[in-house]
């Protein structure tokens, strides 16, 4: 799923170069901060740290050589995770992805320090198909930048949804384009928790729901504490859909009760 090449990861890539890959290594780093506190914890327990059985021939698990215990787990544990930590900070921060961040420079407070447009133009020309006018973006950006130059830092959006609200879209057509940073995951949480949501929701008994149903369904378990749903609405709309008068007399009957 991750790869750069054939998976999923590549596949996001191919149509959209901005999207970022995020990689939950949180477990690892859990077992690392568990090792750095080991001897504590055996201490306290009154046990004492060992290495696990090495053998000839091993692949499931690391099976690296080492002449005491300590060595075993900096050589299994520790040096691999370091590796793939930097791997991935390599990966999470190349070069298409850095571009991609720049969107948040045309927050106030970054805008008002920018001394050069050119850099921060040649950026959001990547997203050129979805600008409404890209010749004039260099000097919207600039008006963007003296309108708050005028204004107090105190005064300063402190969100991208804030900010959002601020911006006036017959003035400002292409900085009303910093939506597209509030799509920029930072961790991968809430990607991890749409993959659990459809999980639940596309199970075995519900196999023929089509897409549309199954999306539907899945943003409103997402964002339920954002929902106000009236039950009694949505069974009128139900029922207005067909004659089922029977339905109607049970629902109504329920009602009353």
């Amino acid at each position: 799923m991750s790869s750069m090449r054939v998976g999923v990861q590549a596949r996001i890539k191919k149509r959209a170069p901005l999207a970022m890959y995020v990689h939950c290594n949180s477990h690892v780093l859990n077992l690392c901060i568990a090792a750095a506190y080991s001897e504590k914890i055996a201490e306290h327990i009154g046990t004492e740290i060992t290495r696990p059985r090495i053998t000839s021939r091993q692949r499931h698990r690391a099976n690296a050589e080492s002449d005491n215990t300590e060595e075993y787990f900096r050589r299994n544990i520790a040096i691999p995770f370091c590796d793939i930590l930097k791997t991935e900070m390599a990966v999470r921060f190349q070069t298409e992805d850095r571009k991609g961040a720049t969107l948040f420079e045309l927050l106030p407070v970054q805008i008002t320090q920018l001394e050069s447009a050119d850099d921060l133009v040649t950026s959001l020309m990547l997203l050129e198909d979805d600008l409404l006018t890209p010749s004039s973006l260099r000097t919207e950006i600039l008006l963007w930048k003296r309108l708050w130059e005028g204004q107090n830092v105190c005064d300063y959006p402190e969100s991208l949804h804030e900010c959002l609200k601020t911006i006036d879209e017959d003035v400002f057509p292409n900085v009303k384009h910093l939506k597209v940073a509030c799509t920029l995951s930072i961790s991968s949480c809430e990607t991890e928790r749409s993959f659990s949501t459809l999980r639940r929701t596309k199970t075995y008994l519900r196999n023929t729901m089509g897409e549309e149903r199954l999306s539907g369904l899945v943003l409103m378990n997402v964002h339920h504490q954002d929902l106000k749903i009236d039950v009694g609405e949505i069974c009128q709309i139900f029922i207005s859909k067909n004659t089922r008068r029977m339905f109607e007399k049970c629902i109504l009957n329920i009602n009353k009760a």
